[in-house]
């Protein structure tokens, strides 16, 4: 997960990391909310708006259920909740 954020953060084109986060997503399953709130940061930047959303807000809805017993979904709250806010203004 955090090698797919990096990337993105170094400008690698979404639509390899869109590729990659699919294998990603398959050995990492106790990320899925994480997984799935970038796969919406990258379907945003990829003009795919609505399908951002959904998974953003699907990812917020999981992490915030998890935050509760598990310190790295806290973590991840602001990050999710400011990609939502991006994403809707």
């Amino acid at each position: 997960y955090w090698l797919l954020e990096l990337r993105l953060l170094n400008g690698e084109d979404p639509r390899l990391l869109l590729a990659d986060l699919q294998t990603v997503r398959a050995q990492f399953s106790s990320y899925q909310p994480l997984l799935e709130g970038l796969e919406g940061e990258l379907l945003a930047r990829l003009g795919q708006s609505a399908a951002a959303q959904t998974h953003l807000q699907s990812a917020l809805r999981q992490a915030r259920f998890q935050a509760a017993g598990e310190p790295n979904y806290r973590v991840h709250l602001p990050i999710l909740e400011g990609r939502l806010a991006t994403l809707q203004n």
